[in-house]
């Protein structure tokens, strides 16, 4: 009875403060009566109250604060109550847990999450976190945030399944399910992010617009690109062409038409996209969200074109982003955002300028670029995604100085960007996307030392990139963007054995690039970069003395790719070389 008098005096305490964790000294003060209380009320109550700090707590005990908060404001419609703001303290720092676990195996993994998908996977974390119906998601949830994902995945999927099944269960709710679970796993495990959202076609005909662009990036990504372009024309069928979501499936599809080498079809659905955003822009002009989506819809016609070997059009489209950018950029200069795109807009500008072989122009602007990112990095130095853009600007400086001929102010950028990629690595050893900026860095610095004529320091800075691009092909070779790595890193490699008359050490390494990208282009034969990079390969076999590969094979694969309409424009001069080099050797065979 005593005991039983204690703990009631307890829960009496805890209800009489306003902020939960605050009655951790009263309660210590009860505890501390002679005769005790239960040895399972101790134990709950410093699983709960030893630390007052909420981000102390492990996630299970996070779950328990909320319910007894939850419980506790029932009833009270005050929300000055100082007990509502904790309770969005301890709802906001479950979000951040999970959302965090996620984030970083997404960037172990080496997944480039889009603004969008990013934005998708906090709502599904913010709902699930506040409307979990039983004890079942929320461990699911608990086991997310501690870094077990593949546990908490498998317990939703669990349930999502059983909802699917019980007849009694309303559809939606099962759809919902499922979509849940796909947004979580895009980012950290696209082929249950990919079961996922087709268990949400099968169970509706009529999905969400972005249920469709999901499946078909998926899609895309396991190289099933008929598969991709009939679910984005599904979707066409199904969403009203008067909705913006109509539209952004069309820029998606774009995206698909680009894949396959069909730039004409890109361009006509983009420029359809591109009059609805100019369109609504025009109606609201004073809409900020209007006109940079406006400014995107002008960039993405300009990459279009850019590709086409249409400089001179991309360059005009550029510009009119670059306005748009510079007029919001102005109308809040705080808003680091429009700060970002600004200098995202100078960047592409440069490039352009940079393809048209204006050094100084583009130079010019890739400056401009610069200040900006330097302001955004020195305003918050711990902003990893800031200080990864430094690191890109000065790479595209020395780009430019590389090829100005001016070797030593390139190596001086090349190495400043070396420098915030070690340290973005070391702070992260096991992000993937670091790591695989940390060996282009290293290739980039050697290719500065191999034209200085130093071959043995830009071997040994080669050497240092492999390395990190055979773990990461290593730890998944599913990856097929480090296996194009890999054939690259093998090729430089061998072009520096080659200068140093190690024909055979360069052969060897020419020919492991060159079976990574035949299997590559064998996986899928409308990857336009994978067929070019299978061209080089030809190429640079078919010049190596005591190569089996006859300049016969480059030419097969250049004409293959035109008659295709898979050779960019830019790459035409290729047709004509391979032919001359092959008329060569069958003149030194007679």
């Amino acid at each position: 009875m005593a005991e039983q008098s204690l703990w009631n005096e307890v829960i009496t305490t805890i209800k009489n403060y306003s902020d939960i964790l605050g009655a951790f000294d009263s309660l210590l003060a009860i505890l501390t009566i002679p005769f005790g209380i239960a040895a399972w009320g101790i134990v709950r109550l410093f699983k709960v109250f030893e630390k007052k700090d909420i981000k102390d707590q492990a996630v299970s005990d996070l779950y328990v604060l909320y319910d007894d908060l939850k419980k506790q404001l029932e009833n009270i419609q005050d929300p000055s109550d100082p007990r509502f703001e904790r309770l969005r303290k301890i709802q906001e720092e479950i979000e951040k847990r999970i959302d965090d676990s996620l984030v970083e195996r997404a960037a172990q993994q080496g997944i480039l999450i889009e603004d969008e998908a990013d934005e998708k996977r906090d709502q599904a974390v913010k709902e699930l976190v506040v409307h979990a119906k039983d004890d079942q998601q929320r461990k699911a949830l608990s086991l997310i945030a501690e870094g077990n994902i593949d546990g908490g995945l498998d317990l939703l999927a669990s349930q999502a399944q059983k909802a699917s099944e019980n007849a009694e269960t309303a559809q939606h709710e099962a759809i919902n399910q499922w979509r849940r679970i796909g947004e979580l796993a895009y980012g950290v495990d696209r082929k249950r992010a990919l079961a996922a959202f087709e268990k949400v076609m099968e169970l509706t005909p009529h999905a969400q617009a972005w249920d469709y662009i999901y499946l078909a990036r998926l899609y895309i990504n396991s190289a099933q690109r008929e598969n991709a372009l009939a679910t984005v024309e599904q979707g066409l069928t199904v969403i009203d062409a008067k909705d913006r979501d109509y539209f952004v499936l069309l820029a998606e599809k774009s995206k698909i038409s680009i894949l396959i080498g069909d730039r004409e079809d890109a361009h006509s659905n983009l420029q359809t996209v591109h009059q609805y955003m100019l369109a609504r822009a025009n109606r609201d002009p004073e809409n900020t969200e209007w006109q940079r989506d406006l400014s995107i819809s002008y960039n993405k016609i300009a990459d279009v074109l850019r590709d086409k070997g249409k400089a001179d059009d991309a360059l005009n489209h550029y510009q009119k982003s670059l306005e748009i950018r510079q007029n919001l950029a102005k109308y809040d200069p705080e808003n680091t955002q429009w700060q970002r795109d600004l200098s995202v807009s100078y960047d592409k500008i440069a490039d352009v300028l940079h393809d048209k072989g204006k050094a100084d122009d583009a130079l010019n602007h890739y400056q401009k670029s610069l200040e900006i990112v330097l302001k955004l990095a020195k305003h918050d130095p711990e902003n990893a995604e800031w200080q990864r853009d430094l690191s890109i600007s000065y790479d595209k400086i020395a780009d430019v100085l590389h090829d100005k001929g001016e070797a030593d102010d390139a190596l001086n950028h090349y190495q400043k960007s070396l420098e915030i990629r070690q340290n973005l690595a070391k702070h992260d050893p096991e992000n993937a996307e670091w790591q695989r900026d940390l060996s282009v860095s290293y290739d980039r610095i050697a290719d500065v030392l191999r034209d200085k004529g130093k071959a043995d320091d830009a071997l040994n800075h080669y050497q240092k990139s492999l390395e990190i691009v055979l773990k990461l092909a290593k730890h998944d070779p599913e990856n097929a963007q480090w296996q194009r790595d890999l054939s690259v890193s093998y090729n430089k490699i061998a072009n520096v054995l080659r200068d140093k008359g190690k024909a055979d050490d360069a052969l060897n390494h020419y020919q492991k690039s060159l079976e990574i990208r035949q299997n590559l282009a064998k996986h899928d034969p409308e990857n336009t970069q994978w067929q070019r990079d299978l061209l080089v390969s030809y190429a640079k076999l078919a010049s190596t003395p005591g190569s089996k590969v006859s300049w016969q094979q480059a030419v097969d694969q250049v004409l293959a790719m035109e008659k295709r309409g898979i050779l960019n424009p830019v790459d035409h001069w290729m047709i004509e070389q391979c032919q001359k080099n092959l008329a060569a050797e069958k003149a030194a065979a007679q």
